[in-house]
């Protein structure tokens, strides 16, 4: 029983203490109203779309390069002699180095 009666008198301490910070607070302001959004105008002129860079069509040096080893490789015309035949050009360009 005094275990009940302290808790009574805890509780209406609390109730008390309550009271007195809701006394302290300041009144609640009310939420302020939201602004009006404006209406997008459209705009005056149409978007411009991007454009990409003119891509250049001429080989790079890079491509002159593989050709050439390419030619070398597979004795083309600009490797080979003049007036010999492909298979004897293939022939004295790589059955002499193996």
């Amino acid at each position: 029983m005094q275990d009940e009666a302290r808790l009574n008198r805890i509780l209406s301490q609390l109730e008390e203490i309550k009271r007195e910070v809701k006394s302290m607070l300041p009144p609640p302001t009310p939420a302020p109203k939201p602004m009006p959004v404006p209406k997008a105008e459209p705009p005056a002129t149409p978007a411009l779309k991007p454009t990409l860079p003119a891509v250049d069509s001429s080989p790079t040096t890079m491509e002159r390069f593989w050709a050439k080893v390419e030619d070398w490789f597979l004795v083309r015309s600009a490797f080979a002699p003049k007036g010999v035949t492909r298979e004897f050009a293939v022939a004295t360009r790589w059955l002499t180095r193996a």
